[in-house]
Order: C-alpha cells, then structure tokens, then sequence
C-alpha cells in the first residue's frame, strides 16, 4: 500500500488503522511488569473457575445468593489489549461471588490459588477507570458504519487529556499513563497529517467548532478550507472544462430540439451569490393561480432557483468565504449524527464546501468493519470448562484451544500445518509441510526433534 501511495503521489499518507494504533496503546499498558502480574493472577482464577465444573457451580450458587448478575468469568485473548481489560472489569464485578465460591468447604482445590490482596483489587479498579476511555474508543470504531478521520484528532486530544499525570496517582498508575503518552506522541505526526486531520473535522458537522485547539490555529484551519476548496473547483474546472448542459426529452420539455437548437452553454452556477446566512429563496405561484405547462427552463431548473440576485457575479473566493461563514454559523449535529448524510441535505447550500466534505470524508479511520466483513471470521465456544477459539483470515486458520490446562494451537497456512501444544511444562511443535513433518519436543529443558521425510525419519 505504501508503495502504490508513493507511485500514485497521493499525500499525505495517513498509514496507521487508528483502531489498531489504540490496540498497540493498549498493549504498552499492559506490558508493565506489575500489570503483567495482576493479569496472571486474575487468569489463575478464571481458568480454575472454567476447568471445575465443581467452581462454576459454586460461583453460580453464590452469584444468585449476593443478587449478582449470572455473567461468566472472561478470559483474556493476547492479540487484543480490549479483552484483558474485559477480563478485569467482569472479575471486579464477580469478586463477591468469586471470593465466597473459593472459601466454600465444597471445593477442594489441588492447586493453591493466590487471591487478590486489597491493593491488587485497588490497582485493578484503578486501571478499568484509567482504561476506560481507550475501551470506549475501540467500541465506538468498532460499531460505528462510517467511521471517518475526522473522529481521530478529537479522540487523540481527549485521550492526551485523560492521560495527564496527577499528583494522587499511584506509580503503577503513573507507569501506565506515561506508556499511553509516550505511544501517542509517536503516531499521526507531520505537518500535513495533522491539517488534513483538522480539516476533516472541521468538515464534520459534529466537530466544526474544535474546541480541543488554539483559536488561532482554528482560524488558520478555516483559511486553509478556503484554500482546498478553491483548488478542487479549479481542479475540477480544469479537468472537465464547463460542462455541457444536457438535452431534455421532447416529452419532457414540450419542445424537441434539434442538433443545431441545442441550449446554450449556461455560466457556473456556483457564481451566483447567495445572501450571507441564509438559504436561496424558491419563488412561490400566487394562491388560486392555474398550474401551467412545464416549459424547457422549468425542466432544466426544477422547482429551485434563484429569485434574488444582485447584478454581477462575485469572485470564486468571496463565495466559498461566505459558505465557510454560513457554515460557521450552523447549529453543530448531535455526536450520534451522519456527517454524510447532513452534507447530502445541504450540499445543494454550500457547494463549494460539499466538495471538501467529499474529499475528506471519503477517508476512513479504521479498516476493522472491513475486516469484520471481509476475510476475518473468529469463533469463541466454551463446553465442560474447554474453550475453542478459531480465527479465519484470508486463508490461515488459526485454532486454540484450551482443556484443563492443556493449551493446544492450530495453524493452517495454504497446506502447511503447525500444531504447538502446552501441557504442564511441556511443550510439543508439529510442523507439516508439504510430506515433511518436523516435530519438536521441549519437556523440563530436554529438547527433542523428530523429521519425518518421505518414509526417512531423523531424530536430534
């Protein structure tokens, strides 16, 4: 892709999906060593709970017991920073349960499961609320139809905001919140990202006050919309020249007209001025007035057209500057709201500044509806404390599985197949390819691989 924008000199080149930019954020949290430890804990626990039909149980009995809602115990999946935060949030929500169901003189556990103390129990409440707003992110990307870049500064900014230090964080806190800042600083940098960025959002009917920058640079922001909008009308014009205004059907006009009788060439319509804040006039047939036959210019025109216009025409400029004014002054759409379907109803009022909204919004800010469409398919099935999970993705399946304990993976990558299994210390890779099988075995420090190739069989 890098390439083909390097052939095709399209700039800037926005390469980063922001929906997998706050995926690696995520992951930089969860990297930090105390992180890490809370999460293994957490783990040990829910993997019990999901291997002891005995615990779950247990847990259920006492989930109906403290009047707690009978959600299941989630376990982390590693390519996503979203579902350790998951895994957190439900054990927080079932600690109560979770806590009697270990204490109960029913279970009786081989394995000596280590609780979480009340700090560990604070430092997880702590990093669901400092999380909380990159899960709202991913959930938002997630579900939206058209997610735009126009939400991506705005969600950049309000994530830089939520990450500043405070003197009563704690250091693990501290840790975490200096990570996301320190990842944030790397990605979508460059003069010309950032002011496609902003101008995409000030495109956005949602977001065209941008409260989150300098009013200086807002100003600079709209003088640079001026300027895009000019250029694509200038392009435009030099691409297609004035456009030729097509010929009516005789039953349409009344009138059939020949090759020689056609109209003639009409002036841009985009140079006839609109008075400042308010929308073209459409004339009105006096009350009681018989409807007359459509002529030729009713045809051409419609039912819209201009009634009040000052002689002459302004310059190309002065017009986009008074859209850009008109556009201002317009109440902002509700945050739930379509862009695109608000500059489909009022392209007909601004032109010159639909044509920026197309050029803009038509970039998106996230590949993963696409992805969630197109060529990636995941299945999650747990049965008797045994969870499968099977990624489809052009081509590669990719199983886990995990059986008490025993954590098994599966990959068949276009007729290679490789099976790495984990059982207590123990770890077995197969690997077939094409009539070889290399199997290698690591069991407490002893290494062991076995080649089975075409009927000759070689062991290290």
């Amino acid at each position: 892709m890098a390439s083909g924008v390097q052939l095709t000199n399209m700039k800037p080149h926005i390469k980063c999906c922001f929906a997998h930019s706050i995926n690696l954020v995520g992951q930089q949290v969860l990297k930090i060593d105390e992180v890490q430890h809370l999460l293994g804990r957490i783990r040990r626990i829910v993997t019990y709970f999901h291997k002891s039909t005995t615990a779950n149980h247990e847990l259920k009995l006492k989930q109906d017991l403290l009047h707690l809602p009978k959600h299941k115990l989630l376990t982390e999946v590693k390519t996503r920073w979203d579902s350790a935060y998951d895994m957190i949030e439900r054990y927080l929500e079932q600690q109560p349960a979770i806590m009697t169901a270990l204490m109960s003189q029913v279970l009786k556990r081989n394995e000596d499961l280590d609780t979480l103390t009340t700090t560990d129990v604070s430092t997880a409440e702590q990093l669901v609320v400092l999380l909380k707003p990159l899960k709202t992110i991913t959930t938002i990307l997630c579900d939206a139809s058209q997610p735009t870049v126009s939400m991506i500064w705005p969600f950049l900014t309000n994530l830089k905001t939520s990450f500043q230090p405070l003197e009563t964080d704690t250091r693990i806190i501290k840790y975490a919140k200096q990570a996301v800042l320190d990842d944030l600083e790397k990605r979508y940098t460059g003069p010309d990202i950032k002011r496609v960025m902003l101008q995409a959002s000030v495109i956005d009917p949602r977001f065209k006050s941008l409260p989150f920058i300098e009013p200086d640079l807002r100003i600079e922001i709209f003088v640079s919309l001026i300027a895009l909008a000019d250029d694509l009308q200038a392009s435009r014009t030099a691409h297609f020249g004035v456009a030729a205004v097509a010929k009516k059907e005789p039953e349409e006009s009344g009138l059939e007209l020949t090759e020689e009788q056609t109209l003639p060439a009409m002036p841009d319509l985009f140079d006839v001025p609109n008075e400042p804040h308010s929308k073209p006039v459409v004339a009105e047939r006096p009350a009681g007035e018989p409807s007359r036959k459509k002529t030729a210019i009713d045809s051409f025109f419609g039912d819209v057209f201009v009634t009040k216009v000052e002689s002459g025409t302004k310059p190309r400029l002065l017009v986009i500057e008074d859209e850009v004014t008109r556009y201002k002054a317009e109440d902002a759409i509700g945050l739930n709201d379509c862009p695109l379907e608000w500059w489909k109803q009022n392209a007909i009022f601004y032109p010159y500044l639909s044509s920026v909204a197309k050029h803009l919004l038509c970039i998106p800010a996230t590949s993963v509806p696409i992805e969630e469409t197109h060529g990636l398919t995941t299945t999650v099935e747990e049965t008797h404390g045994i969870t499968t999970t099977v990624e489809e993705t052009h081509g590669i399946t990719t199983t886990f599985k995990e059986n008490h304990g025993i954590t098994t993976t599966v990959e068949e990558n276009h007729g290679k197949t490789t099976t790495f299994k984990e059982n207590h210390g123990k770890t077995t890779t197969v690997k077939e390819n094409h009539g070889i099988t290399t199997t290698v075995e690591e069991n407490h420090g002893i290494t062991t691989t076995v080649e089975e190739n075409h009927g000759i069989t070689t062991i290290y």
